[in-house]
C-alpha cells in the first residue's frame, strides 16, 4: 500500500514575501555598486538608507527553512521520499542557476578564469572551494542553502523530535561560535543554519487562526523600520565588541547578525499565521536590540546627529513605535504574489544584467541617458529572464522529471 503524500503548501503571501525580498536585493546592488552611476540620482543618500539586501537574504534563510518544514517534515522519511526530495530541491535549484553561471561565466571570459573556478561553482562551492564569481556575487547565498538541503536530511530524520533538536542544534553552534577563533567559512555557514533551523521551527509551532487576504500592514512596516534602525546602526558590531571576539569581515554572515534573527523570527511567524507561548517576549527582544544601542549612543553621549548613520538609525527606530499601534490593513504581500513567482530567477539574473550592462554601456552613454537606458535595460533584460526562466522552463523540467518518478 502506498504510503500517503503530503501535499505542498503554497502561501500567497509568503512568495510576496520572497518578491518583496528578491526586489530589496536587486534595487540594493544597483544603487550600493554604483552601476549606471545610480549616486547621481535625486535623493541617493536617502535611497542608500533604506536599502537592506543582507538582511533580506537572511530572511530567505528563514523562509527556505520554514518551507520545505511544512512541505516534508510530516512525510514519513525513507529512501523514496528523501529520493523524491532531493529530485525536487535539484529542479527547483539547477536549472536556473545552470542558466545563471552560463551567463556569468559566458561574458566574463575576458576577465578570466580557471577550470577550478567552474567547477567549484558548479559543485555549489562558491565561498567554500573558490570565491563567488564577481559577475554575480549572490551567489554565495546558494552554495549555502544546498548545504541546509543536505543537513535537512539528518532533521527529518529525527521526525516528532525535530522542534527539540533545533533548539538544541542551535545552541551548540552558539556555543561553538564563542569558542573557535578559526574556520572562517565554517562559521559563517553555520550562522545561517541558525536562521534556516528558526524557519523550520516555526513550521512546527501552531497555527492561531485561518489565514485570511489581508494583514496588518502597518505592523509589517514596523517590523521592517526594526530591521533598518538595526541596519543603519550597525548593531551587530556590538556582541564581537562587548564579547571582545576577533571579527573576520570577509565572511559572508557574521555572528553579530544573530540580532537580527528577533525580528524575523516575528516577521515569518506572523506571515504565516503561527505563534509560540513566548512569542510576545521575542517581540519585546526585537525592539530591545536597536533601543538599547540608541541608550548607548546618548549614555556615552555620541554625536548622533554628526553622523548621517545614526540619525537615520533613530529615525527608523522611532518611527517603528509611532506606527507599530496603528491598525491598517493592507494585502502588501498578496499584491506581491506574481513577483514571487520569478523571485529566485530574479535573484540570480538580475545582478550579471546590471554587470554586463553597465560595463557595455558605460563606453558609449554617459549622464542621465545612461541611467535611463542602462536600468530601463536591466529590468527588461532581468524581467524576461525571470518569466521564462521560472514560468516556462522550469515547469516543463519539473514536469518531464517527476512523471519519471
Amino acid at each position: 500500500m502506498a504510503e500517503k503524500q503530503i501535499r505542498p503548501v503554497y502561501d500567497n503571501k509568503l512568495e510576496g514575501l520572497r518578491g518583496l525580498c528578491a526586489l530589496v536585493v536587486a534595487i540594493s546592488h544597483f544603487l550600493t555598486f554604483n552601476f549606471f552611476q545610480s549616486s547621481k540620482i535625486p535623493f541617493y543618500g536617502f535611497f542608500i538608507h533604506l536599502e537592506f539586501a543582507h538582511e533580506a537574504v537572511l530572511i530567505f534563510f528563514l523562509l527556505s527553512g520554514y518551507v520545505i518544514g511544512i512541505n516534508h517534515i510530516q512525510t514519513p522519511f525513507n529512501w523514496a521520499n528523501v529520493i523524491l526530495y532531493l529530485k525536487k530541491r535539484f529542479i527547483r535549484l539547477y536549472p536556473i542557476y545552470f542558466i545563471a553561471l552560463l551567463i556569468s561565466f559566458g561574458f566574463y571570459i575576458d576577465k578570466g578564469f580557471s577550470a577550478k573556478d567552474i567547477i567549484g561553482h558548479l559543485f555549489f562551492m562558491q565561498e567554500f572551494l573558490v570565491k563567488t564569481i564577481s559577475s554575480n556575487s549572490p551567489l554565495w547565498s546558494l552554495s549555502y542553502e544546498v548545504i541546509y538541503y543536505l543537513l535537512f536530511l539528518g532533521l527529518w530524520k529525527t521526525g516528532k523530535y525535530n522542534m527539540v533538536t533545533c533548539l538544541s542544534v542551535g545552541l551548540l553552534i552558539l556555543t561553538y561560535l564563542l569558542i573557535a577563533h578559526d574556520l572562517t567559512n565554517l562559521k559563517s555557514l553555520l550562522i545561517g543554519s541558525i536562521f534556516w533551523m528558526a524557519g523550520l521551527y516555526i513550521a512546527q509551532t501552531k497555527i492561531t487562526f485561518v489565514a485570511t487576504s489581508k494583514r496588518k500592514w502597518q505592523s509589517f512596516i514596523s517590523y521592517f523600520a526594526i530591521i533598518l534602525s538595526i541596519h543603519n546602526f550597525d548593531t551587530k558590531e556590538l556582541i564581537p565588541q562587548i564579547l571582545h571576539l576577533n571579527v573576520n569581515h570577509t565572511s559572508m554572515i557574521e555572528i553579530g547578525d544573530l540580532l537580527y534573527l528577533p525580528i524575523c523570527f516575528i516577521i515569518i511567524m506572523e506571515i504565516s499565521s503561527r505563534t509560540i507561548k513566548y512569542i510576545n517576549a521575542i517581540k519585546v527582544l526585537a525592539y530591545t536590540v536597536p533601543a538599547f544601542h540608541l541608550f548607548l549612543l546618548i549614555y556615552y553621549k555620541h554625536p548622533i546627529l554628526s553622523n548621517i548613520d545614526l540619525v537615520y538609525g533613530t529615525g527608523y527606530f522611532i518611527f517603528a513605535l509611532v506606527v507599530l499601534p496603528i491598525h491598517i490593513t493592507f494585502d502588501l504581500f498578496g499584491r506581491l504574489n506574481n513577483l514571487g513567482r520569478v523571485s529566485y530567477a530574479l535573484y540570480v539574473f538580475h545582478f550579471p544584467a546590471l554587470y554586463f550592462l553597465n560595463s557595455w554601456l558605460s563606453k558609449h552613454l554617459s549622464g542621465p541617458m545612461l541611467l535611463i537606458v542602462g536600468l530601463s535595460a536591466s529590468i527588461i533584460v532581468t524581467g524576461l529572464l525571470s518569466v521564462t526562466a521560472e514560468l516556462v522552463i522550469q515547469p516543463r523540467i519539473k514536469k518531464y522529471l517527476i512523471s519519471k518518478s
